[in-house]
């Protein structure tokens, strides 16, 4: 378990730092393939769903001022 844990870390690092040593098109291109990977897909559906709670509370909000 802790070497998968490590096994990620690396590969985040290695992403992090080839997003920032290029432009950013290069950047682009970084993220999307970081969001095709099982840890991007499943990352997506969790920030998509816990943002989704609090924009959908900011609308209501917004709305009734």
């Amino acid at each position: 378990m802790v070497s998968i844990k490590i096994f990620r870390l690396i590969l985040l690092l290695t992403f992090s730092g080839a997003v920032y040593a290029e432009n950013f098109d290069a950047r682009i291109l970084f993220a999307k393939a970081a969001m095709q990977s099982e840890e991007g897909k499943e990352y997506e559906v969790l920030v998509r769903e816990s943002t989704w709670d609090a924009d959908s509370e900011c609308f209501r909000e917004s709305a009734e001022v």
